[in-house]
């Protein structure tokens, strides 16, 4: 779980670096104009990148102590879920109702990875920020 994400903030710098998977057009002052587009739009390759590179951090910071086994996993499939629901908003997709494809996907990951570490997980929900081993 914990390399997955540093290994994809890197594929998402890739994306940046090639003007794949652009984000919507926009007037921001950080906005990049990408080749083959005519419109300014939201870097959001880089918004994903820090995305997976905040999640390789929070899941690194999990692991300096001991849980449950797949405590690990479900706190990335949860925040993995939560983030990309809400940076999609940037993305240049199809909607239905408001959300994309991926959104109502990443709402499932996030629903399901929630109700794991509630039901299963609470005591290592307890003492993420405690200072015993």
């Amino acid at each position: 779980s914990i390399p997955f994400m540093f290994i994809g903030g890197l594929i998402k710098i890739a994306n940046f670096i090639n003007a794949e998977l652009v984000g919507k057009i926009t007037g921001v002052s950080w906005c990049v104009y990408f080749p083959g587009y005519n419109s300014c739009r939201h870097p959001q390759q880089l918004y994903s990148a820090a995305r997976f590179f905040a999640l390789f951090g929070w899941l690194l910071f999990l692991a300096r102590k001991d849980h449950k086994e797949g405590f690990i996993f479900w706190n990335m499939i949860a925040g993995y879920g939560l983030l990309r629901l809400l940076l999609d908003f940037f993305r240049e997709d199809a909607t239905f109702l408001g959300l994309s494809t991926g959104q109502y996907l990443s709402l499932v990951m996030f629903i399901l990875g929630a109700v794991v570490l509630i039901k299963y997980y609470q005591r290592d929900l307890k003492n993420i920020f405690s200072r015993k081993a």
